[in-house]
């Protein structure tokens, strides 16, 4: 519990807590769920604050206490980045929910517009607290969402929705059951003989935790939603398209690219998408550095935005190189190009496919290069939001 909340805002969300055990112990009774609370009375200094930094906070206390899954509730407006507003903010890779109570408990200045007529009672604050609680942690688990609006994994357009969403179906309680399972089992951390004293060990305790959590890795990273990189990091998008005009437009461009070979063309592209994944990774602050120690939540939050953005420079390079292909073989004409690409010996009659993908390859390589640069001049905040929230309610 964060900030500034009042007395009836953390009542509400120990309730609710409360509330979250009931329901999930009749419907797991295999397991034992516990709650622990705290208040942090250091986070949220604005009435407005960003989902992505709350989340980082969150995940950071997750870690110290050793919880495997965290909600930290909020009286201050989320900045929302993909709808008009935001009543909570999940994330996969950290094992993390940020919930606001401004439209939950609203006040004349942060009232839900479909619900500002109504004044809702402790109960039904309760009631939709828990909601969010059970739709996150199953989100959280991996399990799609729903378009049953009463269903606990139905994506909510207003609050008021919260309050028909009900029930698991078969299948949804079968997935987080074995999610549950997964998370109950004892942690490479807490095995007997447990020692992280070498740098050996330290790489062979990664790979370990990686591999074990592989299925959840990939569920963050598509949860992510990494072919939208483009799109959503217009900064990174614009110094490449710029980079690409350029290049195709420069005579010593087409010269230099057309007098490489394929392996060597290759060979940099990798090279590129490694070197530009490891410095955005950096300059944004991806790795959560501050904590030291082997925990297995901590290798699968690192490998998770480690993977989520070399999947987005990935799939950037490919469109960066699908547009020079277009680019290349409908403006440029065989004349053209063999009298750029001078030392090349090319004739008009050598110009083709191979030709137009040896350039495109050149360009969407110097493309993702230039734009990684782009990107770091990307809010770091918002850059994180992108990463880290795969779902805002």
């Amino acid at each position: 519990m964060a900030g500034r909340l009042k007395s009836r805002e953390r009542t509400a969300a120990l309730h609710a807590a409360e509330r979250l055990i009931e329901v999930l112990a009749s419907l797991f009774p295999d397991y034992r769920f516990r709650v622990e609370h705290s208040r942090r009375r250091d986070i949220g200094e604005y009435r407005r604050e960003e989902s992505s930094q709350l989340l980082r906070a969150a995940a950071e206390s997750r870690t110290v206490h050793r919880w495997d899954f965290v909600f930290l509730v909020t009286p201050d407006e989320l900045i929302a980045r993909l709808r008009s507003y935001a009543f909570a903010a999940l994330s996969r890779p950290l094992d993390a929910a940020v919930v606001s109570t401004s439209r939950l408990v609203p006040s004349e200045l942060s009232a839900d517009p479909h619900t500002i007529d109504e004044t809702p009672t402790d109960d039904v604050v309760i009631d939709r607290l828990a909601t969010i609680f059970l739709h996150a942690i199953a989100h959280i688990a991996g399990v799609p969402a729903s378009r049953d609006s009463s269903d606990y994994l139905y994506h909510p357009q207003n609050v008021s929705e919260l309050d028909a969403m009900a029930r698991f179906s078969d299948s949804e309680h079968a997935e987080l059951d074995e999610a549950f399972r997964v998370v109950a089992d004892t942690r490479l951390e807490e095995y007997r003989g447990h020692d992280n004293g070498t740098h050996r060990h330290r790489w062979r305790f990664n790979l370990r935790a990686a591999w074990k959590n592989r299925e959840g890795i990939a569920d963050a990273v598509r949860a992510a939603r990494p072919w939208e990189f483009p799109i959503r990091l217009s900064r990174l998008t614009t110094a490449a398209v710029s980079t690409l005009t350029v290049l195709l437009m420069t005579a010593e461009a087409w010269d230099l690219a057309l007098s490489q070979s394929q392996a060597l063309l290759i060979c940099t592209a990798v090279l590129v998408l490694t070197g530009t994944t490891l410095f955005v990774v950096s300059r944004q602050n991806l790795m959560m550095r501050r904590h030291h120690e082997l925990r297995e939540q901590l290798v699968v939050s690192r490998t998770s935005a480690l993977l989520i953005v070399i999947s987005g420079l990935g799939i950037t390079w490919l469109g960066i190189l699908v547009l020079a292909l277009c680019a290349a073989a409908t403006v440029f004409s065989p004349e053209v190009i063999t009298h750029w690409a001078a030392s090349s010996s090319l004739t008009p009659a050598d110009v083709g496919t191979p030709v137009y993908w040896q350039m495109a390859t050149f360009c969407a390589s110097l493309g993702l290069l230039i734009g990684s640069l782009g990107a770091s001049f990307e809010d770091q905040w918002h850059f994180q939001h992108v990463i880290f929230v795969d779902e805002e309610l």
